[in-house]
């Protein structure tokens, strides 16, 4: 059912033009200038504005044959925009070439546009179709026709003059071939990709191979002729629709275009808008000032006739007198009529008795009353040619025996004058309406172009904030999930570890078995110590950043300090057969925070263990005085640092590959990180250096007296 209802959709426009063929009587015809001007300007312009957006917003992302489908209609927009612009008696009092060059080559240029479109197919464009050079090349075209069309239109009158109908049949084939041609290399397309995109765009190329013959083949201002207009419409908006939403996706959304493209549309609109409003006040108030005016000339005219009627005439008399005057009125047309309706001048027989159509105005006119009515070009008088369609105006008054008002009416007399120009006068207000109105919302739109350009440039920057502070969080989340799986995975192996020793505890129970229990218990208390350590590590670091951390300040004995903590680790040492010394001074005693610098001694000591090999690991504590400072140094023999690390590596969860470039993940990331905020926070700082024949040396700096830093 769905496949019927699309072939039928597709076949309309040429069934409603079959039954136009086959039925002239239902074909009538509909002349609307004004009408056509308005609706075509206003429509061609708003197409061709959002085409050209839309061609320019869908970039690099879109297929070359969907781009090029949004120009060829920004093509159509353009150049039918004058076809529309040019309508005779909207702006001009003339017929112009351009109105049917620019409605056939409309659909010329876009049927080419669209056939160069569908060679893009489902393996790709040749490599010679390139999307900037044809629209560079359609836009060169286009300027040329309009340019030739606008400062020498004669050279189109002189083919239409010399060449036609040639000419026209030629283009209406190369058209519809063209139309055709996209439409089924565009459904072959659609076939392998199922794009709804390819689809659409073969069903309104199909469209507008069937608009051509309605614009080639059918009578001006018949509604067949009509029908391609409606085509147009249908199909732009039925495309752009099917772009915006395929593409939606990929435009980035930029103020200013959307504020310009929406403003243009709107400026034109109220501009038609205030022309049209401005011509027909200009009008009326031009029909009244003429209607007072000819009913003024009209009276005054009979009057004189009623003066120079010789006395004691009949109505016979007085009607046959005043035929012989007629001539001299200064009418374009001057018809008396009887009581009875019937003409007796002039006496041709060219003119018939009144017509029913005018029964009102003569009644009324032997009632008294002076008629006048304005007749526009396309509703001229009964009975009356004018040589070119022009305003008239006729007038109608009663003939009397006497100049008294009262008297009984003999007859009536019916003038016809030619106003040519108020037809100018009608067009000149249109135009004057669409340049004021023009102008007025040109300038407004520049005012408030500045206000949106300004905060067009707010908006990007505040989105580019966000697009950064959304990559941070979104990096933070990474960063926090993997701190997370690092936290568990070292949380787990203290933890086996002291879950083991305390299984394997029950089993000795017996008194030599005491040493082999103590091993197990001291093995549960350097992992809880282990957990501990890290726990710590991630609280302080946190509070020190948060500011909350504040240390406590005491004279400590460094010696004691570094001894007591290098002995802590003498068990590993003699376990992993690494060499672990320490020299320092007794005389050393700086105001330090005894626990967290201790914390940041067992981190560069552990740090020291992971990264030295069993058997060889050479790992030396040192402390010495220097410049009003104590220096602290922990060296050891391991693979080292790579240079661009040495930075990195106190930030938090940083760690320094092997030697292979690969992450040597022995810890959650955060030791030397607390190490570097303990050391700031005393005042010290803290780097990695080379050590002399290999390995890495850790060494930080720390003020003697805390109050020194402190001021």
């Amino acid at each position: 059912m769905k496949r019927w209802l699309i072939i039928l959709g597709l076949i309309a426009p040429a069934l409603v033009l079959i039954f136009f063929a086959l039925n002239p009587q239902a074909d009538t015809a509909t002349p609307q200038p004004l009408f056509h001007f308005y609706v075509v300007t206003f429509i061609t312009f708003a197409a061709a504005v959002v085409s050209i957006l839309l061609a320019t917003s869908l970039g690099t992302d879109a297929k070359p044959r969907h781009t090029l489908a949004a120009m060829a209609f920004a093509v159509v927009g353009v150049i039918f925009f004058t076809h529309g612009f040019a309508t005779n008696g909207a702006l001009l009092s003339h017929s112009h070439p351009i109105v049917p060059w620019s409605a056939w080559l409309m659909l010329f240029g876009g049927g080419a546009i669209f056939a160069l479109a569908s060679l893009d197919g489902p393996s790709g464009a040749p490599k010679w179709l390139s999307v900037r050079r044809i629209i560079y090349f359609t836009i060169g075209l286009s300027t040329l026709y309009l340019s030739i069309a606008i400062f020498v239109p004669q050279w189109l009158s002189a083919i239409d003059t010399q060449v036609a109908p040639l000419h026209r049949l030629t283009i209406f084939a190369i058209t519809a071939v063209l139309w055709l041609f996209a439409a089924y290399r565009l459904w072959r397309t659609w076939q392998v990709t199922r794009s709804r995109v390819d689809g659409s765009l073969a069903f309104v190329a199909f469209w507008l191979a069937q608009a051509s013959f309605s614009l080639h083949l059918f009578t001006l201002w018949h509604l067949s002729w009509w029908l391609y207009h409606f085509i147009l419409l249908v199909s732009f908006l039925f495309s752009m629709y099917v772009l915006l939403s395929e593409y939606e996706h990929a435009r980035r959304f930029r103020l200013v275009p959307y504020y310009i493209a929406a403003t243009l549309v709107a400026t034109a609109l109220l501009g038609l808008v205030a022309s049209n409003l401005f011509a027909d006040f200009t009008y009326r108030s031009l029909v009244s000032q003429i209607q007072s005016l000819a009913t003024t000339q009209i009276q005054n005219e009979v009057n004189q006739l009623a003066l120079i009627l010789p006395p004691n005439s009949t109505p016979a008399e007085a009607r046959s007198f005043y035929a012989t005057r007629m001539a001299e009125l200064p009418f374009a047309r001057v018809v008396v009529y009887d009581p009875s309706g019937q003409a007796s001048y002039p006496t041709d027989n060219s003119v018939g008795p009144i017509d029913d159509a005018d029964q009102i105005e003569f009644v009324q006119t032997l009632a008294g009353q002076t008629r006048v009515e304005v007749h526009t070009p396309d509703d001229p008088p009964n009975g009356y040619d004018s040589k070119s369609p022009t305003h008239t105006i006729q007038m109608y008054a009663a003939l009397h025996l006497t100049t008294e008002p009262l008297a009984q009416p003999i007859g009536l007399l019916s003038a016809i004058e030619e106003a040519p120009g108020l037809d100018q006068a009608v067009i000149n207000a249109r135009a004057a309406g669409l340049l004021i109105a023009s102008l007025t919302m040109g300038l407004l739109f520049g005012a408030l172009l500045i206000v949106i350009r300004r905060g067009d440039r707010i908006i990007t920057k505040n989105s580019a904030a966000l697009a950064e502070a959304y990559t941070d969080l979104r990096r933070s989340e990474g960063i926090r999930e993997d701190l997370n799986n690092m936290i568990v995975h070292d949380l787990r192996s203290p933890l086996t570890a002291i879950s083991a020793s305390l299984d394997l505890l029950n089993r000795f129970t017996a008194e030599e078995q005491m040493e082999a229990r103590g091993r197990f218990i001291d093995s549960a208390r350097a992992a809880s110590k282990r957990m501990t350590g890290m726990i710590d590590d991630m609280l302080v670091v946190t509070k020190i950043e948060a500011g909350e951390l504040q240390p406590h300040y005491e004279v400590t004995p460094l010696d004691q300090l570094l001894a007591d903590h290098v002995n802590s680790f003498t068990l590993q040492a003699a376990a992993e057969q690494k060499n672990l010394a320490v020299d320092c001074p007794p005389n050393l005693a700086p105001e330090i925070d005894r626990a967290l610098i201790g914390r940041v001694v067992d981190n560069l000591i552990g740090n020291a263990f992971k990264y030295t090999d069993d058997g060889s690991g050479s790992i030396r504590v040192t402390a010495r005085s220097e410049n009003g400072a104590v220096r602290i140094n922990v060296r050891d023999n391991g693979e080292g640092v790579p240079e661009n690390y040495k930075e990195r590596i106190f930030d938090k969860f940083a760690q320094a590959p092997n030697a292979q470039e690969t992450p040597a993940r022995k810890g959650a990331g955060l030791g030397l990180a607390f190490c570097r905020l303990v050391v700031e926070a005393h005042g010290g700082q803290i780097k990695v250096l080379d050590a002399p024949g290999g390995g890495s040396l850790f060494t930080f700096s720390l003020p003697q007296k805390q109050n020194q830093f402190n001021e």
